[in-house]
């Protein structure tokens, strides 16, 4: 196994109480009540541009809210990674596995949520900024739904983020779909078809809502799908504005051939979260887990896409500021 070491961490500025871009404001009790997920015994991801695709870099830490000329910040340390590991499956899939050398603490956005509702949830940016946009656009799929549902929206700090929406489903809709790890019960088996039949169309209109709604419309739409597995989550994700395909990849016969490997990944690799992505053959590919001890284990291409957009953005970087100071 190979194995590499290298520190790496700075201060940074999370946010401000400053007006963003958006013409937001973060009060400093809000900034304030951020540290709770900071310094907590989990800690959020340190990603790249709001992109859930790309594995994490490493994790943010040691948060503290301070005050600067009647502004207040809230600041922490972007702690990457140190240790990198190369790992081989019994099926022989080769697998990256990337930890700290000290304390590995488990991730914020990994933590179990048991799901009794079916939730939607948007980024109102992607609406045109307009938190009543977003909230209309919850409403309609609410009145339109056979189900139950909730809507909430989420905003990510970014100039204009990639559209996405994410869809989270019910244990047992997982059960249906073939992927669960428990029995559903007699009582309610005969029901669950009427339901997964009801979860389809609910799925289907928010694609092709999405499809027609969402900003910006030169990019494709990551379609997200959380479902609670045992004491796991499962994210799938298909990113294209092609509605067609984007329903496709969530169907019954195509999802469960996934539940072998769920299954070994939450017994043998200790996974909290676990991500898949439809790939260019329009087959699930396993992108990365996120582990219960705070590792991340991800194949060779997933750390790829994730370095290559980083090194992107470091050039990016470096020509815009030779074109300031020039």
């Amino acid at each position: 196994m190979d194995e590499k070491k290298v520190k790496y961490s700075e201060r940074y500025v999370l946010s401000s109480s400053n007006v963003d871009k958006h013409g937001h404001i973060i009060t400093q009790q809000a900034l304030e009540s951020s540290l709770k997920f900071i310094n907590g015994k989990r800690k959020p991801r340190l990603g790249l541009d709001h992109n859930r695709t790309f594995p994490p870099l490493g994790r943010i830490n040691n948060g503290e809210v301070i005050e600067k000329d009647g502004i207040y910040y809230l600041v922490a340390d972007q702690e990457f990674f140190e240790t990198s590991k190369n790992i081989t499956l019994h099926n022989g899939l080769e697998l990256i596995e990337m930890s700290f050398s000290d304390e590995n603490f488990p991730f914020t956005e990994s933590e179990f949520e048991l799901i009794e509702t079916i939730e939607i949830q948007i980024d109102p940016i992607n609406l045109g900024g307009s938190f009543e946009n977003g909230q209309n656009f919850l409403n309609e799929l609410k009145n339109e739904s056979e189900l139950e549902i909730k809507g909430s929206e989420f905003i990510r700090k970014s100039e204009i983020p990639d559209p996405e929406i994410i869809i989270k489903l019910t244990e047992i809709i997982g059960i249906a779909l073939g992927i669960g790890l428990r029995k559903i019960p007699e009582k309610m088996a005969e029901s669950i078809g009427e339901d997964l039949a009801k979860v389809y169309k609910l799925i289907s209109k928010s694609i092709q809502k999405s499809v027609n709604e969402l900003n910006p419309k030169n990019k494709p739409i990551h379609f997200v799908v959380e479902i609670p597995i045992k004491k796991a989550k499962l994210e799938l994700i298909v990113t294209t504005r092609n509605p067609d395909v984007a329903i496709n990849a969530f169907r019954k016969e195509i999802i469960e051939n996934l539940k072998s490997e769920i299954k070994f990944s939450i017994n043998k690799l200790n996974a909290e979260k676990i991500q898949y992505f439809f790939n260019e053959d329009n087959k699930w590919e396993m992108n990365y887990i996120l582990a219960s001890d705070g590792k991340v284990i991800g194949t060779k291409k997933s750390f790829k896409k994730r370095d290559d957009y980083f090194q992107k953005m470091v050039e990016e970087q470096k020509k815009n500021e030779k074109k300031n100071n020039a």
